[in-house]
């Protein structure tokens, strides 16, 4: 279901943007370590996976841009800057989490954050046709439909499935809403009267 390139508008916490930034560039930060020995070797170290949650940690650095905004925008912007966050976003790209369970386990798990269709609203058009959650087994020939819980206060999102897992590997594909800090804010100005912005948001 996931398809290149941004179609909906970016959602920054419910605020309606004029124009929406010109670029949109994501970059998930594992909670990994790496380092070679002397032997060559490449040493990985990650957080143990614990039982329920996704099997890798990551986190969203999301930057934005605008090349040219006009004045309420630089307002809104200029808001989001100076109260900090947390705020919600969307970027309405597909994510996955993977999550391992025992043979016997009835497929079930947490995902780090919130589903879009029942956060961003309104919703875009044909949004719950075009963005549904989808879980999908072992080698990833076989689909099935997790159902979403109500997430906790650091928005995390239980799912679960009657299925039982045979000792397997599924993953769960959603588009999620991030909760995120502004990190820093870049204004550039150009003549005649034109103005950018970059701003850098960064997850819980």
């Amino acid at each position: 279901m996931a398809r290149p390139g941004i179609v909906e508008a970016v959602y920054l916490n419910g605020v309606p943007f004029d124009r929406g930034p010109s670029s949109v560039e994501p970059q998930m930060t594992t909670a990994q370590s790496r380092a070679r020995a002397r032997d060559g070797a490449l040493h990985i170290d990650s957080l143990q996976p614990e039982t329920g949650y996704p099997v890798i940690t990551a986190k969203l650095d999301l930057s934005l841009a605008w090349e040219s905004m006009c004045a309420d925008d630089i307002l809104r912007v200029n808001r989001m800057i100076a109260k900090g966050g947390p705020f919600d976003v969307c970027i309405w790209q597909y994510l996955t989490e993977a999550f391992y369970l025992a043979a016997g386990a009835t497929l079930s798990g947490t995902l780090a954050r919130r589903n879009a269709l029942t956060v961003v609203s309104p919703l875009p058009p044909f949004a719950a046709a075009n963005y549904p959650v989808i879980g999908t087994r072992g080698d990833g020939s076989t689909a099935f439909t997790p159902t979403l819980g109500t997430p906790d206060a650091n928005g995390r999102t239980t799912w679960t499935n009657a299925a039982t897992s045979t000792g397997e590997t599924v993953t769960v594909d959603y588009v999620p809403v991030y909760r995120m800090y502004v990190v820093a804010g870049q204004p550039s100005f150009s003549m005649p009267h034109r103005q950018g912005q970059t701003l850098r948001l960064e997850e819980m």
